[in-house]
């Protein structure tokens, strides 16, 4: 694959909205081929300024596979690569695969997709804690209580407080009916879905689920959500709802702690489809204030849009894009990332660091990638002065678990 770090003015002509400064953001690869074939994925950055925290599903020699961890400093430096599970009965996907969040109190946790019937679409969720740094895993623990063999995935995670953790996911008891062997996480289902719902609960310690909650009974059968605290028992979670008329627009929820208050629509974009479009929203917040980045469809253009909460949105690149978005939050900015164009045959990762205007200061292109579900979903965290972003590449017909350091001085 070939990879490129472009400064800023080689993206005036690949349609953003905004001018954007001179300056180019400092990407440096980390070389990550000790992981094998790996795929899937996600990063989180450690307490105290300590670095981040990698989780990535590695395909074993026999066809199972494992969820793994790696430490990565802010120079890119690797730890131990340590496995949280593995497993040959579990739902490997590109859009819908295991994270790691950090409690208040350090635990860890994590999870992995079992398989849960013939179905290819009925999965469960297992969840898993460690008490010391990734060294030692819990027994897993499924995070739902019903025995339906339905979907149950896109999980979003935030520390509660303590040792709690708020977990948000879809979950399809109520869908089993449907046909799952035509729910491909693409762009083609058909028109008719049954009703996938959007849940809660609230996991400690005590290796037990409670306060569980319905947030919202009809959503998006397969977009991905997403969860932040924004202040001591505060939370916002973004997810691309399903409303009358298969509008698929982006909602808001906001928990107290104690229930969940439906917000509305984060913007009236008005998109109508009848099919999951495998492309969810995510948020970042800095003290009052919360970024949420998404794509929607305009016309016959892809569109990815950024809207800080009580401000007018903003559009960010549109045309033929593939969307997938992650956000951070800096001290005095906002990175985006998104899967935009590099030229009309090539996809390009794109970061961009924005003012509280939503204007890009400074963009970059990391690599250049084909269509497709391959890449999956790119992830980024920041700290201090440094962001990390993950993502996967093909080499060799195999997997392959990329990542730049972003040096944000």
């Amino acid at each position: 694959m070939v990879r490129f770090i472009l400064v800023t003015a080689l993206f005036l002509s690949a349609s953003l909205t905004h001018a954007l400064s001179p300056q180019a953001l400092n990407a440096r690869a980390i070389a990550l081929d000790s992981l094998g074939a790996a795929a899937q994925p996600h990063v989180v950055r450690l307490p105290q300024g300590a670095g981040y925290v990698l989780s990535f599903q590695a395909k074993l020699a026999d066809g199972c596979h494992a969820l793994r961890t790696v430490t990565i400093d802010h120079v890119g430096k690797l730890g131990e690569v340590l496995e949280v599970a593995r497993g040959c009965d579990w739902f490997i996907n590109w859009a819908d695969f295991p994270s790691l969040a950090i409690a208040d109190n350090g635990d860890w946790l994590s999870f992995y997709l079992r398989k849960s019937g013939a179905g290819s679409y009925a999965y469960d969720i297992e969840t898993l804690r460690s008490t010391n740094r990734g060294k030692s895993w819990s027994k897993p623990l499924k995070l739902h209580d019903d025995a339906t063999e339905s979907e149950h995935g896109f999980v979003s995670i935030a520390p509660a407080g303590g040792d709690k953790f708020l977990i948000a996911w879809l979950d399809g008891r109520h869908s089993v009916a449907m046909q799952h062997d035509a729910h491909d996480h693409s762009h083609n289902h058909g028109a008719t879905e049954a009703r996938m719902t959007l849940r809660s609960a609230l996991l400690g310690r005590e290796s037990s689920v409670h306060h569980a909650l319905e947030v919202d009974p009809d959503v998006c059968t397969c977009c991905p959500t997403d969860l932040v605290r924004t202040q001591a028992n505060q939370y916002t979670l973004v997810y691309r709802d399903r409303l009358a008329g298969n509008l698929r627009d982006i909602s808001l929820a906001r928990f107290d702690g104690r229930r969940w208050l439906a917000q509305g629509v984060v913007n009236s974009d008005g998109w109508r489809v009848a099919g999951c479009p495998v492309n969810g929203p995510a948020i970042a917040a800095r003290g009052a204030q919360s970024l949420v980045a998404w794509s929607t469809m305009q016309g016959n253009d892809f569109v990815v849009r950024t809207r800080i909460l009580g401000k007018p949105m903003r559009e960010l690149e549109r045309g033929n894009i593939l969307g997938r978005v992650d956000v951070a939050a800096t001290a005095n900015a906002w990175l985006v990332l998104w899967l935009g164009r590099a030229n009309p045959k090539q996809n390009a990762l794109k970061l961009a660091r924005l003012n509280d205007q939503l204007e890009p200061m400074q963009t970059i292109g990391l690599a250049e990638l084909p269509s497709g579900r391959n890449i999956g979903m790119p992830k980024i965290a920041s700290q201090g002065n440094t962001a990390i972003v993950v993502w996967t590449e093909s080499a060799n017909n195999a997997p392959k678990v990329m990542a730049s350091i972003i040096d944000l001085n």
